[in-house]
């Protein structure tokens, strides 16, 4: 399990009943880790999405299988993606104006009023606005493209799990699938499509927004397949 580095020396003193690894030091895994026998890393999803190359010496990765063991929701969790987030739905409902002074002011006050929406949810993802839970899913996909990359390293295959019930099995406006078709039929009206699908190809538009073929109660786990 990845931990703080500063934590490491009294893990060392004091071992606990799994093996820990510092976290800027993820590269480790599994070789040297636990004498090789650790077959399981489980470690924040933003130190593994981006970055981290877990290969073998000809450079194929040794993460065949990247599961998310719950559902991220970085909006409340990641400073960054919340700024970003606050601003793009505020130049949203900007205006035309004859003082550009004054209509910074107003986007001003509108950038606060969402940021208010998001935080009053408390943490609970499906007491977000439609935009702001959009937005989010749209961030997710991203995440889960790098978190894929992770595990196709040398062009290996591998295979992204989302064990969460979260993704499925929540309020039906809640779930990935129902999410993701309403995120596909406003990128489809908005004519985003063709540079998604130039970008990502079939990443995109088979494997991720694919999941939305199907019923979001009629299976237990969602499983992106092989990339």
């Amino acid at each position: 399990m990845a931990v703080q580095p500063q934590k490491m020396a009294s893990l060392e003193r004091m071992p606990p009943g799994w093996v820990p690894i510092p976290s800027n030091r993820l590269e480790q895994f599994p070789h040297a880790v636990g004498h090789g026998r650790c077959r399981y890393l489980i470690a924040p999803m933003a130190r593994v999405e981006r970055g981290l190359n877990i290969v073998d010496r000809a450079g194929r990765s040794l993460l065949h299988v990247a599961c998310l063991v719950n559902r991220p929701i970085p909006v409340m969790e990641d400073p960054p993606v919340l700024l970003s987030l606050v601003n793009s739905l505020a130049y949203r409902r900007r205006r035309r104006s004859s003082e550009p002074a004054a209509e910074l002011e107003r986007l001003r006050i509108v950038a606060g009023q969402i940021f208010d929406d998001i935080r009053s949810g408390q943490g609970y993802f499906k007491s977000l606005g439609e935009d702001v839970k959009l937005a989010v899913i749209a961030e997710i996909l991203t995440r889960l493209i790098q978190l894929g990359g992770r595990t196709r390293r040398g062009g290996d295959r591998g295979r992204l799990r989302l064990l969460d019930a979260a993704f499925t099995q929540t309020a039906a406006d809640s779930t990935l699938p129902a999410l993701l078709e309403q995120l596909r039929g406003k990128w489809q009206a908005e004519d985003h499509m063709p540079l998604i699908d130039a970008v990502y190809r079939t990443t995109m538009t088979d494997a991720l927004l694919g999941l939305t073929e199907h019923s979001p109660t009629g299976y237990e786990e969602e499983e992106m397949g092989e990339w």
